[in-house]
């Protein structure tokens, strides 16, 4: 009753005389960091997906996973706020990851010191928002946030990593030509 007042009731006999509704659709140009933030949310996103379907044990992990909601819901948010020109995606890493991952690849995969300082010289970049290029000179991707990391500590951008690394029945460096698993 008290928005009566202020409000005003149109009906479809009132909106006749209104010309036509005219849509038009006109792209813009993201700006560099737009670029970047939507390009990192993408790669993440896609990382994810990959990274799952290598195994049984990647569902845990998975986006796809109802468990995971929370993070699929804040990816879509991200996704959707870099779309309409905010944001910016920065990379977080707890300590326990950090090393989890350095010992993975000292202890599992028998890397040497100079790789585990290339990979910890890659998480403070990440960390920082700096970028990364793709060992794959094919892709043109020069700039990742968010890259592949292999065993033998190489970069690469998904697309690379799904096309060019992934053989049957196995995983090859393209860079190095080392097999993983």
């Amino acid at each position: 009753a008290s928005l009566s007042s202020v409000m005003i009731r149109h009906t479809k006999v009132d909106s006749a005389g209104l010309p036509p509704l005219i849509c038009r659709t006109k792209a813009l140009q993201p700006s560099q960091e737009e670029e970047d933030a939507y390009n990192a949310i993408v790669s993440f996103a896609k990382i994810n997906i990959v990274l799952c379907s290598l195994g049984d044990k990647g569902f845990n992990d998975s986006l796809l996973n109802v468990r995971n909601h929370r993070f699929a819901a804040e990816v879509m948010r991200n996704l959707r706020l870099s779309c309409c020109g905010g944001g910016r995606m920065v990379a977080t890493l707890t300590d326990k990851n950090r090393l989890e991952f350095l010992e993975l690849l000292k202890y599992k995969h028998k890397r040497p010191e100079s790789d585990l300082r290339k990979a910890g010289a890659f998480l403070s970049k990440v960390l920082m928002g700096e970028k990364t290029r793709c060992c794959s000179g094919a892709c043109g991707h020069v700039s990742l946030l968010l890259p592949l990391v292999t065993p033998c500590v190489h970069f690469f951008c998904v697309e690379c990593f799904e096309t060019l690394c992934v053989k049957p029945g196995n995983y090859v460096c393209l860079e190095c030509q080392e097999p993983f698993k």
